[in-house]
């Protein structure tokens, strides 16, 4: 009976939690979202290289029901279920995730997140895209101007919007995110702001964000257009005075490293392993060994 109870209660958790990860809202704001540009041949070629890069792992290839087995279970891109999300939907649930879904924001650029959902398109004849039009006067970021003022006494970043280079005049409204890189690529910092009306917004990072052998931080700063899409705005090296340990990946001994750099636990653990393996072989032939000359003597 106790376990029935317990079986019971997993059930109903389980349920629920699948049902919030499936249960995926998207902001009304977002729904709506088009993309800049019309989908062609090209950007469902290069959509298609994303995807199979960062995608097929758990989503399978459209339309062949070769997902990964998790849960909940990964939509099949070229399904009826996930060709009724919006572009605008596919947009968002792409770039900010929901558990096991990992958030793509700060991986992949708008422009490819575009070109994914163009591949995934390519699967629905009846798909009829609408192409944004673009509003030149607003969010125009070939007329944004930034300032980057890295503090590091108080681990604060401030992006400065102008409308012009020479002249303070402030931009607010506009989404800013700030990346710093990395061994393996770009990593954002604090999240996403939008300038104040003072075209400011501040970032807090972290206080051991280490530099490389020198102290050179490699920062990059990106604004969002009305469109979804993003583009480089500042791109800097910053010089502090908290110097990176640089060693490579291959230089310490780790898991994941060459044999003669594994660490000295598993080297003990695996030749303990071998000998021992080997010692029980031996064993088991001579005993063998013993119950063929008794066999033989019992004979004669």
């Amino acid at each position: 009976m106790k376990h029935n109870y317990i079986f019971t209660f997993v059930l109903i958790i389980f349920t629920i939690n699948s049902f919030a990860q499936t249960n995926w809202v998207v902001p009304d704001d977002k729904k709506e979202l088009l993309a800049p540009s019309k989908f062609n041949d090209e950007s469902v070629k290069l959509g298609q290289e994303i995807f199979n890069k960062t995608c097929v792992s758990c989503h399978g290839h459209p339309g062949k029901n070769d997902h990964s087995n998790i849960i909940p279970t990964p939509k099949d891109p070229a399904s009826k279920e996930y060709q009724a999300n919006s572009d605008g939907e596919m947009f968002y649930k792409i770039t900010e995730g929901k558990a096991p879904m990992p958030s793509f924001k700060a991986i992949l650029k708008s422009e490819d997140v575009w070109n994914v959902i163009s591949y995934i398109r390519s699967f629905n004849k009846d798909y009829v895209q609408v192409v944004n039009k673009i509003d030149s006067n607003k969010n125009n970021v070939n007329e944004i101007y930034g300032k980057f003022i890295f503090n590091e006494n108080n681990h604060l970043i401030n992006i400065k919007l102008s409308e012009k280079k020479n002249e303070f005049l402030p931009v607010k409204g506009n989404k800013v995110s700030v990346f710093v890189k990395r061994y393996f690529g770009w990593l954002q910092i604090d999240e996403s702001k939008t300038s104040d009306n003072n075209g400011l917004s501040t970032f807090e990072y972290p206080k051991n964000l280490p530099g490389d052998k020198i102290g050179n931080i490699n920062f990059k700063v990106t604004i969002a257009n009305a469109d979804g899409t993003d583009a480089i705005l500042i791109d800097t090296i910053i010089k502090t005075s908290i110097i990176a340990n640089q060693n490579k990946l291959l230089d310490n001994r780790a898991m994941w490293n060459v044999r003669s750099k594994a660490p000295i636990w598993l080297i003990l653990a695996y030749s303990i392993a071998v000998i021992v393996s080997w010692g029980i072989i031996f064993y088991i032939i001579s005993l063998l060994l013993k119950i063929k000359k008794s066999g033989y003597k019992i004979k004669k």
